[in-house]
């Protein structure tokens, strides 16, 4: 067994206090009443202890203050932009690609739209190297497998996570687009300027189709909880939410490494845009979009 606190703020640790975080799944429901506190700074953390960083990627630089005396911090963040950010911050660093079909749109209730395993984990020290696959890195791993996750430790966190952002690339256009065909198309293209940034800067990748077929195969997406679907992903949670979004931690990110390696990402640009535009969930039509992309382009 592991004590554990749980770090939550606002409306979400609020209700955690008064009332317990609930986890359902299509087969339970359980609520469970550890300790919560609204600050890292707040748990008295000592050399024997490990913060699994859960926060989205933009309000991880809040979150991470308190962090510097933890065994090492493990930046769950979609995106790669957090663990340089931790580096900073902590003695060790963790990095974790993670792949859950969770929902989070209700203070104090998490739901998770797939029963064991519950998502699915890849582990190691950050940066990627032979030591990366470490002993906390497999002791992570082996909780989290009790837990009912599918989780292993890796020699490439990082390489796992770049893939995982390849897949990521078009959730702005599941939060703010309107539902019709092309999006997939759009998400591809995105998906496409990041290879080619990551093919300009040396980093390795899990391809897209490949991480897809293997977490597919892992990890059931799409159960429904009591005759509901997900919904949406993360960025579309956060938006429905009235939260600020990670695009600029994702797609953002693949702008500014394109602008320094000198690769053109003019649909990644475009879908950020989107993102800092829009006033509603799924609300643009896509050939907005695509107009924005050209005139752009054509004045590039």
């Amino acid at each position: 067994e592991r004590d554990v606190v749980l770090v939550a703020r606002g409306a979400h640790g609020d209700a955690i206090r008064a009332r317990g975080l609930t986890l359902r799944t299509p087969s339970r429901e359980d609520t469970v009443r550890p300790p919560c506190v609204a600050r890292l700074g707040d748990v008295g953390l000592d050399a024997d202890d490990v913060v699994l960083l859960a926060v989205k990627a933009q309000d991880a630089a809040g979150a991470l203050v308190g962090a510097e005396a933890a065994a090492s911090v493990v930046c769950l963040q979609n995106g790669v932009a957090t663990e340089p950010l931790a580096a900073t911050r902590a003695a060790r660093v963790h990095a974790a690609m993670t792949w859950i079909p969770g929902v989070h749109l209700e203070p104090g209730v998490v739901e998770v739209h797939a029963d064991p395993p519950l998502g699915a984990f890849r582990i190691g020290r950050y940066p990627d190297g032979p030591g990366a696959a470490d002993e906390l890195a497999h002791a992570i791993a082996y909780d989290l497998t009790t837990a009912g996750f599918d989780a292993a430790a890796v020699p490439d966190p990082m390489r796992w996570k770049r893939g995982k952002l390849l897949t990521n690339l078009g959730n702005v256009l599941d939060a703010f687009a309107v539902r019709e065909p092309g999006l997939g198309e759009l998400a591809r293209a995105a998906s496409a300027e990041a290879v080619a940034v990551f093919t300009a800067a040396g980093l390795s990748y899990v391809p897209y189709d490949e991480l897809l077929a293997d977490m597919n195969a892992r990890v059931a997406f799409g159960a429904t909880i009591d005759g509901r679907g997900r919904g949406g992903g993360s960025t579309w949670q956060s938006a429905t939410r009235g939260r600020s979004t990670e695009i600029d931690e994702l797609n953002g990110w693949v702008c500014r490494r394109g602008a320094e390696l000198g690769v053109p990402t003019p649909v990644n640009a475009a879908l950020v845009r989107l993102a800092a535009a829009a006033t509603a969930p799924r609300s643009v039509p896509i050939a907005q979009i695509r107009a924005d992309i050209e005139a752009a382009t054509a004045g590039a």
